[in-house]
């Protein structure tokens, strides 16, 4: 549907302003009295703004009042903090980085063991993992990540975005939708059809942005790509599934993977022109489910 398409165009507008809004709240040097009661006003604005905003994003992808609830309670934590301010530079920079700016590790870490493509929860039943979650959020910068790993990793949202066009992977379907572009149609045409992928979906949301989830690789291979600028472009992986560290290391971009791991990162920047060869690259190389099952039978 269109209207997705918008939802998703909407959020990542949404997503740069709150980014934007972050990095122009930082502090830079020595604030006057005067200047740390301005600067403490525009710390509580951003956050009604916020909330106003996040709350917009729960109802747009349809969840839960009580995940609703919970982003909404956390912004009104936040809002009482600022209003009890004792109005020096050490206290204001400490809610500044406390409650707009840290990401905790563990936080990061449980947000990408528990949403990742088809694993998502959709169930009304189940929304309390998604809640549970937010309840350990303790920024704006982290319940933005909540929220980005969410809305690009949502296949129940992204799958009602219009299709462009598909192709078979021996057997396995690779559809092409939402933006026609030529760096979508780059992605696109880079998937060899005579090489078993697994079931793909690439999700072009404008010309600058585009999404793939893969079944069977890795479990559910996730893939962000953007545009950094003229020529250059960025690619953000995810692996939620790591049996076999030593099967990682041919990656590109790929952070170290660690013996005991339950998934993988990778990030690295190419050219427009590359972009679809070196995606597809990736995908060939991340370990299917079957090499999973064959590597724990041999173990036994």
């Amino acid at each position: 549907m269109e209207e997705t398409l918008t939802y998703y165009k909407n959020y990542f507008s949404f997503d740069l302003d709150v980014k934007k809004r972050i990095y122009d709240l930082s502090i830079n040097g020595y604030l006057t009295s005067n200047e740390i009661i301005k600067y403490t006003d525009k710390l509580y604005d951003s956050i009604i703004i916020f909330q106003r905003q996040f709350v917009s994003i729960c109802q747009m992808f349809n969840m839960n009042e009580d995940i609703t609830l919970t982003v909404y309670n956390l912004l009104e934590k936040i809002k009482e903090r600022i209003v009890n301010t004792n109005y020096t530079l050490e206290d204001v920079k400490n809610i500044y980085y406390d409650y707009f700016a840290i990401m905790h590790e563990k936080f990061l870490t449980e947000v990408r063991k528990n949403i990742y493509g088809d694993s998502m929860v959709y169930d009304e039943s189940e929304a309390w993992i998604l809640v549970d979650l937010l309840k350990e959020c303790s920024s704006v910068n982290e319940l933005l990540h909540f929220f980005h790993t969410y809305v690009t990793n949502n296949l129940d949202f992204l799958r009602q975005i219009p299709e462009i066009a598909h192709k078979k992977s021996l057997g396995d379907e690779i559809t092409l939708r939402g933006v026609n572009s030529p760096l979508s149609q780059n992605i696109f045409l880079a998937f060899d059809s005579k090489i078993a992928v697994g079931l793909t979906d690439i999700v072009s949301i404008n010309a600058d942005k585009v999404l793939i989830s893969v079944r069977d690789r890795g479990h559910d291979l996730q893939i962000e790509v953007e545009v950094k600028n003229d020529d250059e472009v960025g690619v953000y992986y995810f692996i939620p599934k790591v049996v076999i560290s030593g099967m990682f290391s041919q990656l590109k971009g790929i952070n170290k993977v660690n013996e005991g791991d339950t998934f993988a990162t990778g990030s690295f920047v190419t050219t427009k022109d590359q972009v679809g060869k070196e995606i597809f690259d990736i995908v060939e190389k991340v370990p299917t489910d079957d090499d999973y099952i064959a590597y724990q039978r041999k173990k036994l």
